[in-house]
C-alpha cells in the first residue's frame, strides 16, 4: 500500500485515476487536516460491481477512511482550504 500526503490549498480537484498491471495497488485514503469529497469507480472488467462507484465525505473530525480496491479509479475534490490527504 502506497503513503502519500498531499498537502492542499485552495478547492482542488485531483482527477480519476488509476494504476494499470502490473502496477495495481490499493489505497487507503484519509484526510488529517480538512475535508474532501473522495470517489473510488469500480473498473475491473470482470467484477460483478464494474462501473459502480461510491463517493463519501472525509474530514479530519469524522476520522473516516476509504479502501480503494486494486483495479478501482480514485479522485477527490478538497472542501476547504488546507486540506492534507493520506
Amino acid at each position: 500500500m502506497q503513503r502519500l500526503v498531499q498537502p492542499l490549498e485552495g478547492h482542488a480537484a485531483a482527477g480519476l485515476h488509476y494504476q494499470d498491471a502490473p502496477f495495481q495497488e490499493a489505497k487507503l485514503v484519509r484526510c488529517t487536516r480538512g475535508a474532501i469529497y473522495d470517489v473510488a469507480i469500480d473498473l475491473r472488467r470482470d467484477s460483478p460491481t464494474f462501473k459502480h462507484w461510491v463517493a463519501v465525505v472525509l474530514t479530519a473530525e469524522n476520522r473516516a477512511m476509504l479502501y480503494v480496491p486494486e483495479g478501482c479509479g480514485h479522485g477527490f475534490l478538497t472542501l476547504e482550504d488546507e486540506c492534507e490527504v493520506f
